[in-house]
């Protein structure tokens, strides 16, 4: 960016004015080395295999991070790749959520169902058990079949599991 500290302010400022729903927004340009962001470090995502993925194919994406390195904490990712005025690839414009905010409330009774949340690649974002692993263990994958994808290609979606 031309401004690196105004847009810093800029994207500081998005992250206060979603009353505590983001934790982090910014954009990463196609180097990977983010400046401008609601962090006030910088980072490079130029090594990361999912930035190069996402450069390789060009997609709005949503997972899970349990470790976000500019956050902090355990995150949902939502990436959407941005265009320059020629209509080539700019970079990708990322917010993360704090995982916490969308956890689903704990099931109660003897035998509760678990609820997971999972994206369009069957990856478990949220959770009321334990189980981080991937969705082919889970008796749900036959239900994936009817997981709705919306224009973007991104996919939210819950079902209850009883184990």
């Amino acid at each position: 960016p031309q401004d690196p500290a105004g847009c810093t302010q800029f994207f500081k400022r998005v992250v206060e004015r979603s009353n505590g729903a983001l934790v982090f927004a910014g954009v990463l340009p196609l180097t990977g080395i983010v400046t401008c962001s609601s962090s006030s470090a910088s980072f490079d995502f130029s090594g990361d295999p999912n930035f190069q993925s996402l450069l390789d194919e060009p997609r709005t994406v949503v997972e899970a991070n349990p470790a976000a390195p500019l956050s902090g904490q355990a995150v949902i990712v939502v990436a959407v790749p941005f265009h320059g005025d020629d209509g080539t690839l700019a970079g990708v414009v990322s917010v993360s959520l704090a995982q916490s905010l969308l956890q689903p409330a704990a099931p109660v009774g003897a035998d509760p169902p678990a609820y997971f949340t999972v994206n369009e690649n069957g990856d478990v974002l949220t959770s009321t058990a334990e189980i981080r692993a991937s969705i082919d263990d889970l008796p749900v994958r036959q239900m994936l079949q009817d997981v709705r994808t919306n224009q973007h290609g991104a996919v939210l979606d819950a079902f209850p599991v009883y184990q």
